[in-house]
Protein backbone atom coordinates (compact mmCIF):
# COMPACT_ATOMS: atom_id res chain seq x y z
CA UNK A 1 0.00 0.00 0.00
CA UNK A 2 2.84 2.40 0.74
CA UNK A 3 4.34 1.92 -2.72
CA UNK A 4 1.09 3.11 -4.31
CA UNK A 5 0.84 6.04 -1.93
CA UNK A 6 4.44 7.05 -2.64
CA UNK A 7 3.74 7.32 -6.39
CA UNK A 8 0.67 9.48 -5.81
CA UNK A 9 2.37 11.69 -3.21
CA UNK A 10 5.34 12.17 -5.54
CA UNK A 11 3.06 13.56 -8.23
CA UNK A 12 1.38 15.96 -5.80
CA UNK A 13 4.77 17.01 -4.43
CA UNK A 14 5.99 17.81 -7.94
CA UNK A 15 2.85 19.83 -8.64
CA UNK A 16 3.41 21.79 -5.44
CA UNK A 17 7.13 22.41 -5.92
CA UNK A 18 7.33 22.80 -9.68
CA UNK A 19 4.02 24.36 -10.52
CA UNK A 20 3.26 26.44 -7.44
CA UNK A 21 0.11 24.59 -6.51
CA UNK A 22 0.13 25.48 -2.80
CA UNK A 23 -3.04 27.52 -2.61
CA UNK A 24 -5.91 28.26 -4.90
CA UNK A 25 -5.39 31.47 -6.84
CA UNK A 26 -9.04 31.93 -7.68
CA UNK A 27 -12.36 32.02 -5.91
CA UNK A 28 -14.86 29.45 -7.07
CA UNK A 29 -14.58 25.73 -7.45
CA UNK A 30 -14.77 25.70 -11.25
CA UNK A 31 -11.76 28.00 -11.68
CA UNK A 32 -9.72 26.09 -9.10
CA UNK A 33 -10.53 22.76 -10.75
CA UNK A 34 -9.55 24.16 -14.15
CA UNK A 35 -6.25 25.45 -12.75
CA UNK A 36 -5.49 22.05 -11.24
CA UNK A 37 -6.43 20.28 -14.46
CA UNK A 38 -4.14 22.51 -16.53
CA UNK A 39 -1.29 21.99 -14.06
CA UNK A 40 -1.81 18.22 -14.18
CA UNK A 41 -1.80 18.26 -17.99
CA UNK A 42 1.42 20.25 -18.06
CA UNK A 43 2.96 17.81 -15.59
CA UNK A 44 1.90 14.80 -17.67
CA UNK A 45 3.16 16.35 -20.92
CA UNK A 46 6.51 17.16 -19.36
CA UNK A 47 6.77 13.63 -17.95
CA UNK A 48 5.94 12.14 -21.36
CA UNK A 49 8.56 14.26 -23.13
CA UNK A 50 11.22 13.31 -20.61
CA UNK A 51 10.31 9.65 -20.89
CA UNK A 52 10.44 9.77 -24.70
CA UNK A 53 13.87 11.40 -24.62
CA UNK A 54 15.42 8.42 -22.84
Amino acid sequence: MSSVRAKVERAFGTLKRGYGFFRARYLGQAKVELEFLLNAMAFNLKKAVLKAAC
